[in-house]
């Protein structure tokens, strides 16, 4: 039984864990009333042995930094905040779990390999400013990667959430299987990965191949921003096994403006010049990082498979027909 929030946040050793249901909740009056109520909580691990960090970037947006930060607190898990705002975020209270990098002027990813290098946790969990990751899940998927050495990235199912006019409307999504992408050949690993393909951008992983997946980004200036989780998927795949969790894994604000959608889709038949150029930087990039030949292999999965819905060929023939047909074009 958990009743004073304000105060055990920095006093016990573990880390607060929550069943999903009581996850949503707090989640629920956090978004509607900016404070919540924990009635059913337990400690799971100390926090001294999580070689873990959550990283949070931000730009431009102090309330969701202020939003985020009153969410994890609680747990105990240390969070770095890393944000490119012009104006300094004022955290008014201290905890011992957050911490806040004003790096003014610096781009996603240079302040991404700024806090990736700056941290020395094994583990890495990336979560946008305006998102909730659920704690459990991120803890089950922490002791999977542990005990799996030959494992790169975890994640799960997402579920979104509205705001009108003020209260929370969640919109579940239905669970997939677990499939884990444990391919020993490269090449096999992709074409399960892209075929089974979800974004990676906010996942947990090994600290080193995600900081060199962002030193690979950094080579070129993509104007397109979904190549960033194209070139992370690339990689990921590239370099070992992958787990895709069928339990809900993070809790997403569905907002019309966001980032993603503010870039052409990369599945565009006609490409304007700007994804040409993206999309030579992309295959420049994988052929002298990873493997001759893996980026452009990677990515024409990912056109047939990824908005295969949005295809006319996904509407006149049925799924398994596709696959093979693509199959013969690999």
């Amino acid at each position: 039984m958990v009743e004073e929030v304000d105060k055990y946040h920095t006093e016990s050793k573990k880390v607060l864990i929550l069943d999903t249901k009581e996850n949503l909740k707090c989640i629920k009056g956090l978004v509607e009333n900016g404070t919540y109520n924990i009635i059913n909580g337990t400690y799971g691990v100390e926090k001294k042995s999580l070689d873990l960090t959550i990283v949070i970037p931000s730009h431009n947006r102090h309330d969701m930094i202020e939003r985020s930060i009153n969410y994890y607190k609680i747990f105990g898990i240390k969070c770095i905040y890393v944000d490119s705002t012009d104006v300094q975020y004022t955290i008014n209270d201290y905890y011992d779990n957050i911490q806040y990098l004003h790096l003014p002027g610096y781009s996603f990813v240079e302040k991404m390999i700024y806090a990736l290098e700056k941290i020395n946790t094994k583990f890495v969990c990336t979560c946008a400013d305006d998102d909730f990751l659920i704690i459990h899940e991120l803890i089950n998927g922490y002791t999977f990667m542990q005990n799996n050495p030959d494992y790169v990235l975890y994640y799960g199912n997402s579920c979104s959430f509205l705001q009108d006019n003020g209260s929370f409307i969640l919109q579940k999504k239905a669970n997939a299987q677990e499939k884990r992408i444990v391919c020993g050949d490269k090449w096999n690993r992709a074409k399960s990965f892209f075929i089974n393909y979800k974004n990676v951008l906010w996942s947990l992983s090994k600290r080193n191949v995600l900081l060199k997946g962002y030193k690979m980004l950094n080579l070129y200036h993509y104007k397109n921003h979904n190549f960033y989780e194209l070139v992370l998927g690339t990689h990921f795949s590239f370099c070992g096994n992958i787990i895709i969790s069928k339990d809900f894994w993070l809790v997403r604000e569905n907002i019309k403006e966001s980032w993603g959608r503010q870039h052409q889709s990369l599945v565009s038949i006609k490409q304007n010049n700007c994804l040409k150029k993206d999309c030579q930087n992309f295959f420049k990039t994988t052929d002298e990082e990873l493997c001759y030949g893996y980026g452009r292999y990677c990515y024409r999965i990912y056109r047939v498979f990824v908005y295969k819905r949005k295809t006319l060929a996904y509407m006149l023939f049925p799924f398994k027909l596709i696959k093979q047909i693509t199959n013969k074009l690999l």
